[in-house]
């Protein structure tokens, strides 16, 4: 059982009461500068080497993807980063299917790369057996080399590249999210 002491103006009090409004301002700066980094990158950004050199392993066919040579039959990749466990991003899967199924493939290279860092077999089967249904290429990322250069340590994770670089990037699943990153997938550059 706890008891809770009286609180009284002495100086242990004080000092106390000091310690726990610091934490509790630290704790409102992390969230702050978490939220805050879910802004766009910006408008036009060059491809790096960390991207320009990435193969994207596809867990269902094997195919090896690489970035600038998509860039050279689309006009943007999208890439959605996404877990097993996470449970906004498998409703934002079903929400990117339907969207995939209207206009998918008109311009744009979807991937889902998967963060759990199983390898592709694993992956599918796990998919299946917890009945995860995505309609566009998976992509198993065992020793998550895709998913340190994009993703931020939190997930669901979009990232839109163009030729010009990375255009988008947000990260967390909601209906202004959506539309903002259906809006610029849709777009006819």
């Amino acid at each position: 059982m706890i008891f809770l002491r009286p609180f009284r103006a002495s100086g242990e009090g004080i000092v106390r009461a000091s310690f726990i409004i610091h934490i509790a301002g630290g704790l409102i700066f992390l969230f702050l500068v978490a939220t805050l980094s879910c802004t766009p990158r910006g408008s036009v950004a060059s491809l790096p080497g960390d991207i320009a050199s990435l193969k994207l392993q596809d867990a269902r066919t094997g195919n090896f993807y690489e970035i600038p040579k998509l860039l050279e039959k689309y006009d943007r990749i999208f890439l959605n980063f996404w877990g097993l466990r996470c449970t906004s991003c498998l409703e934002e899967l079903r929400h990117l299917n339907a969207f995939y199924r209207k206009s998918g493939k008109d311009g744009v290279f979807f991937a889902a790369v998967n963060t759990d860092g199983l390898p592709a077999g694993e992956l599918l089967r796990q998919m299946e057996s917890k009945g995860v249904e995505i309609r566009f290429p998976v992509i198993a990322d065992p020793d998550m080399t895709v998913t340190e250069v994009f993703a931020n340590g939190f997930i669901p994770h979009n990232v839109v590249i163009s030729r010009d670089g990375v255009i988008f990037e947000r990260t967390g699943f909601n209906r202004e999210i959506y539309e903002q990153l259906t809006s610029i997938l849709s777009r006819r550059d």
